[in-house]
C-alpha cells in the first residue's frame, strides 16, 4: 500500500513540481507526531472524510490510519 502512494505522490510531484511538493510537505507536517499523535490525526482526518461522504478521499485515509496502527 505504501509503495503505491509513494509513487503516486511522484507523479504527482512530477506533473506539478512547485504547489504538489508544497502539498506534500503540508500533509508530511499535519501528520507528523507532535502534541497530539500522528495515528490520532489520521483517525480524525478518516472520521471527517466519512462524515463529508467522499468515496475517493476513503480509501487513501484508511491506509494512512492503518499504516499509523
Amino acid at each position: 500500500m505504501k509503495d503505491v502512494r509513494i509513487r503516486q505522490l511522484q507523479q504527482l510531484e512530477k506533473n506539478s513540481p512547485r504547489g504538489d511538493r508544497a502539498l506534500v510537505r503540508m500533509r508530511q507536517k499535519a501528520y507528523s507526531d507532535g502534541t497530539i499523535p500522528a495515528k490520532y490525526k489520521a483517525s480524525m482526518a478518516l472520521c471527517m472524510v466519512a462524515a463529508d461522504k467522499c468515496d475517493p478521499c476513503l480509501k487513501p485515509h484508511v491506509e494512512k490510519v492503518h499504516d499509523l496502527g
